[in-house]
């Protein structure tokens, strides 16, 4: 795997990193009941994204 394809990787996992960190960080503080399906739905994308961009890692 040459270099740029691997800084676009980690670049793209960085990214998917905030999104998690953000959307927890959201769900702690939400005074409201977050709606759990929701929540699990993005969860779920978010590890499928990560598992296919470690995938290409390999």
């Amino acid at each position: 795997m040459d270099q740029q394809k691997l800084r676009q990787l980690k670049t793209k996992v960085k990214e998917l990193k905030v999104q998690v960190v953000i959307a927890r960080h959201n769900v702690r503080a939400s005074e409201e009941d977050v709606d759990r399906g929701q929540f699990l739905d993005f969860a779920d994308s978010m590890i499928n994204q990560i598992n296919a961009v470690m995938e290409e890692m390999k």
